[in-house]
């Protein structure tokens, strides 16, 4: 293998052979019958598992724990939207924060905000500022657009650790959130319907 890295420059693996219609063959299940890996062999839109263990077997709508409408009070303090957890091209997840050429591409963690919550918090793109929670708050830099709706913001994840380049070492993103609020199935912390606020950070006076 080191022997083909230093020849050819890269190593190639080769790629298994692609099988289509499984379920006809029996591929898809343990004991080799024809069908999908469900209870009734069948492609399930409702879930006869769920159901076994006491949960609806369509997906049903609720209201997050923590919303404009759930939290009205809360929301008036925290009127944004949180969402994190949307993937950058230079990081996976907290890796690849230390290393600079990468950091040339994106030196700092970003909060997006659309630009008339912007223009109503007096902050412009480029600006520093502190994303508020409940729970804790966390500095970013803001972007700008209206590539996101008014009332969310999106924020970089992965930030947080003592090995990371500074800015991303003082920016976790899980200070802002709460680990006892979770999906009622899964157990999965909710990452995107949490509220928050934006503020610019005043400049230090001399």
């Amino acid at each position: 293998m080191a022997e083909q890295l230093n020849r050819d420059g890269f190593i190639k693996y080769p790629m298994a052979e692609r099988t289509f219609k499984k379920y006809e063959n029996g591929k898809f299940r343990k004991d080799g019958k024809p069908g999908f890996p469900t209870p009734s062999g069948k492609f399930e839109i409702k879930s006869s598992l769920l159901e076994k263990f006491g949960y609806p077997g369509l997906p049903e709508y609720m209201e997050p724990i923590e919303s404009p409408v759930s939290q009205p009070e809360l929301a008036k303090t925290y009127p944004l939207i949180l969402n994190t957890g949307t993937r950058i091209p230079t990081t996976f997840r907290s890796q690849f924060l230390n290393i600079p050429g990468l950091l040339k591409m994106q030196p700092e963690p970003l909060v997006w905000i659309n630009t008339d919550d912007a223009e109503n918090r007096n902050i412009a793109n480029g600006d520093k500022v502190r994303v508020k929670t409940k729970r804790n708050q966390v500095e970013f830099v803001a972007k700008v657009t209206y590539e996101i709706p008014s009332g969310e913001i999106e924020l970089n994840m992965g930030g947080g650790s003592a090995y990371q380049a500074e800015a991303w070492a003082k920016s976790n993103t899980n200070h802002l959130t709460d680990d006892e609020n979770c999906d009622y199935i899964s157990g999965f912390p909710i990452y995107k319907a949490l509220l928050c606020d934006v503020e610019k950070l005043n400049p230090k006076k001399k």
